[in-house]
């Protein structure tokens, strides 16, 4: 069987013009799939953290427990030191929980600053910011400070 001799190298070539497209596919897909990652870690860290605090009687309590849970659970996904976290009280539910007319839920929110150096070259940004709220309610029958 004879070739021609104008086909020689010519999968040489395909190849040195398909492989970089391939690679930057692969390359956006693994950045987008980072940034999910990150998303629902912060959204789960969110809710383990009002979960926490819900069950707490104290404020400063509260506060304490929805931060260790919400930094648990990221680990070391933050920069800075840790996500931050804000809790707020429904209409100073720790400090009476039995008036039936005072929303008794407490709310947390979670911010975390995530690095996505590694895919810079592709077009994410080198930080992200990522932040969930997570709402839950309070016991009715936990008697809580408002200290």
């Amino acid at each position: 069987m004879r070739r021609k001799l104008g086909d020689r190298g010519s999968m040489a070539v395909e190849f040195v013009v398909a492989a970089p497209a391939l690679v930057l596919l692969l390359l956006i897909v693994a950045g987008g799939g980072q940034w999910l990652d990150i998303n629902s870690q912060v959204g789960a860290a969110a809710r383990d953290a009002v979960r926490s605090a819900s069950v707490d009687v104290d404020y400063t309590q509260a506060v304490s427990d929805a931060q260790a849970a919400a930094a648990a659970d990221l680990g070391g996904a933050c920069e800075d030191g840790g996500p931050s976290i804000s809790v707020q009280p429904g209409a100073d539910a720790f400090a009476d929980a039995t008036n039936v007319n005072v929303p008794v839920y407490i709310k947390v929110t979670v911010t975390c600053v995530a690095s996505l150096s590694a895919f810079a070259d592709v077009g994410f940004a080198v930080s992200q910011t990522f932040s969930d709220t997570a709402v839950a309610a309070l016991d009715p029958y936990s008697e809580r400070s408002s200290s």
